[in-house]
């Protein structure tokens, strides 16, 4: 709420490694150059989902998980999130990361719609009778004011004295 708040004696501050990273927040005092140092050593990675409900799965029960495309610069792999429930409607959560979540990121990437029908010319080539989705939902990691990126890992040349 814009609230500034002063005379504490610490603060505990919880915000996400790629916001830190991207320098969105002033601190007074400002960070050591050693504390800069690690935080800039730790990696950040992307993995985004397009999740797409069907009015029924059409891609049978024998298989839970799968990959969609061979094609590295493609949506590929995809999870069955569908509840075994009679007349349950069909959910697919397909991932997507590093390079091809970055294609489909940047401000001149994919919409949400090319997204779902690019994954939806591969699902169309492996099976019969594919019904339009109901409703999707696309995650932008990268996009995300709040978060810049999916998740952290260690760099190489990265130490566990850089995550203390």
């Amino acid at each position: 709420d814009g609230t500034l708040l002063s005379g504490a004696r610490y603060c505990v501050c919880t915000t996400p490694l790629g916001v830190l990273q991207k320098r969105c927040i002033q601190f007074d005092p400002d960070l050591s150059d050693k504390r800069w140092r690690c935080i800039d050593s730790i990696g950040m990675g992307l993995l985004d989902k397009v999740v797409l409900k069907f009015p029924r799965r059409f891609w049978g029960s024998s298989e839970s998980f799968g990959v969609a495309s061979e094609d590295p610069t493609k949506i590929k792999a995809f999870v069955d999130e569908t509840t075994i429930a009679d007349g349950a409607c069909g959910i697919l959560v397909l991932y997507h990361g590093g390079d091809v979540a970055r294609r489909v990121d940047r401000d001149d990437g994919l919409t949400d719609e090319e997204c779902v029908e690019e994954v939806m010319e591969t699902l169309r080539r492996l099976f019969d009778d594919v019904p339009d989705p109901l409703t999707y939902k696309v995650t932008r990691w990268l996009a995300d004011p709040y978060a810049y990126g999916a998740y952290s890992y260690a760099k190489v040349g990265c130490t566990q004295k850089d995550y203390e």
